[in-house]
């Protein structure tokens, strides 16, 4: 099993540089701790959105012709990271971000 294929490994570059950008900059905007994490991981999730749904863009596709066989071989884009395709790597992220704004919520 590969850990990732194509521009793959870029999903965790993105969720590494937001949540490290979110936790540098919080406190100097006065964020709190778990908002932080939270808007970091929110971040990294539209980010990585956006940049694998350009990756994995069908329209990027190529029809080349198989020289062996002579018939039509589709060549699809492949970015994934643990066979995951980029792109569905955001909603993820967004469930751990409900999941940390839960958690760090103080009942009334």
């Amino acid at each position: 099993m590969d850990l990732w294929s194509g521009w793959g490994f870029v999903t965790a570059a993105i969720f590494a540089v937001c949540l490290l950008l979110a936790v540098v900059l919080g406190p100097a905007l006065g964020i709190e701790d778990n908002l932080r994490v939270a808007s970091g991981l929110l971040a990294g999730s539209v980010a990585n959105w956006v940049i694998g749904r350009g990756f994995n863009d069908p329209a990027r596709a190529r029809v080349r012709i198989d020289p062996v066989t002579g018939l039509l071989r589709v060549e699809e884009n492949r970015h994934a990271l643990l066979l995951v395709p980029m792109q569905y790597w955001s909603p993820v992220g967004i469930t751990l971000m409900m999941a940390v704004l839960v958690s760090g919520a103080n009942p009334s």
